[in-house]
């Protein structure tokens, strides 16, 4: 778990400071896939691999965006949660 701290001000312009702690961390996987390949299969087939992964957590459930088109692949991002640092190499690999 970290924490984070948020710096707000009232209506007396007083400063308030408050402390919120986040328990999961966000993964970023980019991918790329062959021209060749069904963009909705590519999407599902990483969401099937990032949810079968015993390091990243329920929720929030991981989500995979189309980046862009490269020059020689379709580009994704797989937007995974983990809940320790530690494992975010295990869980990239």
């Amino acid at each position: 778990m970290r924490l984070v701290s948020t710096k707000t001000r009232n209506a007396d312009d007083k400063l308030f400071f408050r402390f919120l702690s986040i328990s999961v961390i966000n993964l970023l996987i980019d991918v790329s896939a062959a021209y060749g390949e069904e963009p909705p299969h590519v999407k599902q087939v990483l969401i099937d691999i990032a949810k079968d992964c015993p390091y990243t957590v329920d929720e929030p459930a991981p989500r995979v965006l189309f980046v862009e088109l490269g020059e020689y692949s379709i580009d994704f991002r797989i937007y995974a949660w983990i809940d320790n640092y530690s494992d975010q190499w295990p869980a990239r690999d």
